[in-house]
């Protein structure tokens, strides 16, 4: 495991920055608006979901 960075960060830069992380990797980094919005989607969607099992149950 190896932390790679290039000269737009310093390390001790990215301390309390939001990421983009994806299956454990971190692929961008996003500004704090942009994190709040997509988690809020995220959340939407996990809501939706619910919502269609619970839909799903009720049929069977």
């Amino acid at each position: 495991m190896a932390c790679v960075l290039d000269d737009t960060y310093q390390s001790e830069d990215l301390i309390n920055k939001w990421v983009l992380v994806h299956v454990g990797f971190a692929l961008s980094v996003v500004d704090e608006d942009e994190a709040h919005k997509t988690l809020k989607i995220l959340d939407e969607i996990g809501e939706l979901s619910a919502t269609m099992d619970d839909l799903d149950q009720g049929s069977k």
